[in-house]
């Protein structure tokens, strides 16, 4: 007889006696099938199965509707969406729709039952308007996305760095953080870039008026002037006034220098009465002009008629020195004049522009800008953000009407460090790599864009943990997480109350109670009590469950111990434990080897290990050897030794003895517990030995 399913599958049984027979075809998945049949001849018979598949029924919406629904991977509709006769069991179900987060959720279906699912769908762009007045060009995080009035400009979400230029016009500058579905409005005023100008006279210190208000007297300088045209006026008691028309443009920077005309006679006077006028100018070697005659170069000295005389020097580079001198009869007058150098323009420009600027550390102002400075060198320095510093000494020459400077500035390499407590995480970026491993921390990265990210922090034996972490552009950044270990509980009991309990050989506590924070995974657990057998499992820890363990202690068989020695009457010490004097019968004590040691005055200490056999009596004979036990008591150091032995060996070395003998009778190891039972014994006997004898001898010193 052959058996054929709807799959083609084809079971085959032969021999079979006459009779009724009842088939039963099951598949996961579809509902089982039950067929009876009579044989009832030699011939072969064909029995055909039909199974029909389990199927259930979907509803999917989401709010915003409109949301593409797939199934498995494959495509089914967009929400609202009813699906029916889909397979039972495990599905993926998946939604997306522009501008919205992708949704993914593993669901189960069931027989017969339709199931209900609404997605609230969380929107990944955000909306930013940009208005400025007057209307200017609009950067953001350095790319142009044109002029102003902007509205309701879609972006993704993530941080921001808006730049508003227009020319005569200060650059406004904001960093902006936009949430996903965030709409902001972001209103900027622009200002004039102020003009800058200088003001001097020769001679100096002259009354200086500007549009009529008094402005005080020459120099004067000012780098807040409003663009426009003033009118100057220039006054000087000895001198004609002067009147200048200028025009400031915006943003640039003016020098106006006048030279005022003395009210004097350039004729020198009709006088026999002289003086003599020496004139130093630093630096030496400018001209000399009295009354507008060159009478040589400084340092100089001329003879001249008692008077008023009209004196300049001039120097390439320099500026023009002019004064009213009066000389009197016979005196000798001395001038030191120092000149002042013209001022040189820089010029100082970068790509891109922006850059902050900083004269020998002093703030001036941003890229492109010009200077009106001494001739002279200076520590030019550009900073910008997401750039490298650039320093560079800049030097005026005083022969150069204008230095140009421009720089191209370095992109900086932004690092951005990733750190776990303990570290040998792996971290996966979830947002966008699908999950993908980007390092093992610690480690570090410079190739992330500005915005929001989603980091899981992941190290077997530990929670994993996803942090949300949102990177400035052009700010490096720490990232770090601190993981908590998967830890569990334990509650061993056992079935003849209290005993000790060991995990991977390790004492951890007595049975009864719930012993915490144990690492997940599998650990070997050990219940152990005296005259027990031992009791070995391997438990499974889970996360934050609690496993339990119940022992099954097995009393150890009894045996008895007939313990004599010759001589007799030695004391008796089992296992560290006065028992009295030989002979002695130790009966229903539990099998296994314990240590023995015998006494007896005048007679070496006997030792040995002695075995208890279960429902056994043994019999165990010591030949006592006569003699005593050494003991070191000389001196040193002007005192006996056994001070210093005794203390050691009675204090340190019987309690650290004492611990091990402990550990190894608790489980189970009693030739190890008898080595430590008796050095504990012997370190404190020697020791209180060594303590009596050190003080007979100073008592007898």
């Amino acid at each position: 007889m052959s058996l054929h399913s709807f799959f083609d599958t084809l079971v085959e049984f032969k021999n079979l006696p006459y009779g009724e027979y009842a088939i039963k075809a099951s598949l996961k998945g579809y509902v089982d099938t039950e067929q009876v049949f009579q044989i009832d001849s030699a011939k072969k018979q064909v029995v055909n199965l039909i199974l029909h598949q389990k199927t259930g029924g979907l509803v999917v919406t989401s709010s915003p509707s409109g949301a593409i629904v797939k199934l498995d991977g494959v495509k089914k509709g967009i929400t609202p969406l009813q699906l029916k006769g889909l397979p039972v069991g495990m599905h993926r179900l998946q939604l997306s729709k522009d501008n919205y987060s992708t949704i993914q959720k593993e669901i189960i279906l069931e027989k017969n039952i339709v199931k209900n699912i609404n997605f609230t769908l969380l929107k990944t762009k955000a909306h930013i308007t940009i208005v400025s007045s007057p209307s200017a060009s609009c950067f953001l995080n350095g790319q142009n996305i044109g002029s102003t009035p902007l509205i309701q400009k879609e972006v993704a979400a993530g941080s921001y760095k808006i730049l508003l230029q227009k020319p005569g016009y200060l650059s406004v500058e904001k960093i902006v953080t936009l949430k996903p579905g965030d709409s902001i409005v972001e209103n900027f005023p622009l200002s004039k870039i102020p003009s800058s100008i200088s003001i001097s006279s020769i001679p100096d210190n002259a009354d200086l008026k500007i549009n009529g208000a008094d402005y005080g007297t020459t120099p004067f300088e000012s780098d807040n002037m409003s663009p426009g045209t003033y009118t100057l006026v220039f006054e000087k008691a000895g001198y004609k006034s002067l009147t200048k028309k200028v025009i400031l443009n915006s943003g640039q920077r003016q020098e106006v220098k006048v030279q005022l005309t003395p009210l004097v006679d350039t004729q020198p006077p009709i006088t026999n009465k002289k003086g003599v006028l020496t004139l130093i100018s630093i630096p030496d070697n400018a001209q000399v002009f009295i009354n507008n005659q060159l009478v040589g170069n400084s340092p100089v000295s001329v003879t001249l008629p008692s008077g008023q005389y009209f004196v300049e020097l001039k120097l390439n580079n320099y500026e023009n020195w002019a004064s009213v001198i009066t000389l009197d009869e016979n005196e000798n007058k001395n001038l030191s004049i120092p000149l002042k150098a013209v001022q040189k323009k820089l010029i100082l420009n970068s790509v891109p522009s922006g850059a902050l600027i900083l004269l020998d550390g002093m703030q001036v102002g941003q890229t492109p800008k010009e200077f009106f400075l001494d001739p002279k060198s200076y520590v030019v320095t550009l900073t910008k953000t997401g750039y490298d510093t650039l320093n560079e000494t800049v030097i005026l020459d005083s022969s150069l009407p204008q230095t140009v400077k421009t720089y191209n500035l370095k992109k900086s390499v932004i690092v951005y460090k990733f750190e776990s407590s303990p570290s040998g995480a792996e971290v996966s970026l979830n947002n966008q790599s699908q999950g993908k491993i980007i390092g093992i921390t610690p480690f570090s990265l410079n190739d992330l864009k500005a915005g929001p990210y989603n980091f899981q922090f992941k190290k077997n034996g530990y929670r994993s943990t996803t942090k949300t972490f949102v990177i400035q552009d052009g700010q490096p950044a720490v990232f770090s997480a601190a993981l908590t270990p998967l830890q569990g509980n334990l509650l061993v009991q056992s079935s003849i109350g209290q005993a000790k309990v060991y995990v991977d050989n390790r004492f951890v506590g007595n049975t009864g109670s719930i012993l915490k924070n144990i690492a997940a995974g599998y650990h070997n657990v050990s219940v152990r009590k005296f005259g027990y057998f031992n009791f070995n499992t391997s438990v499974q820890i889970l996360d934050q469950k609690l496993a339990s363990v119940t022992a099954q202690l097995i009393e150890k068989p009894k045996g008895n111990l007939n313990i004599s020695s010759t001589p007799p009457n030695a004391k008796i010490y089992f296992n560290g434990t006065y028992l009295g004097l030989t002979p002695y019968l130790l009966s229903k004590y539990p099998e296994g080897q314990y240590g023995l040691r015998l006494k007896l005055k005048g007679h070496k200490t006997y030792r040995a290990t002695v075995s208890v056999v279960g429902n056994q009596t043994q019999n165990f004979n010591a030949t006592l050897i006569k003699g005593s036990d050494c003991c070191l008591n000389f001196g040193i150091f002007g005192k006996p030794i056994t001070w210093y032995i005794g203390a050691a060996l009675a204090i340190g070395g019987s309690g650290y003895s004492w611990y091990m003998s402990e550990e190894a009778r608790d489980s189970g190891n009693h030739t190890d517990y008898i080595m430590y039972r008796d050095l504990r014994d012997n370190l404190a006997i020697v020791g209180g030995a060594c303590l009596s004898i050190g003080f007979a001898i100073d008592l007898f010193n």
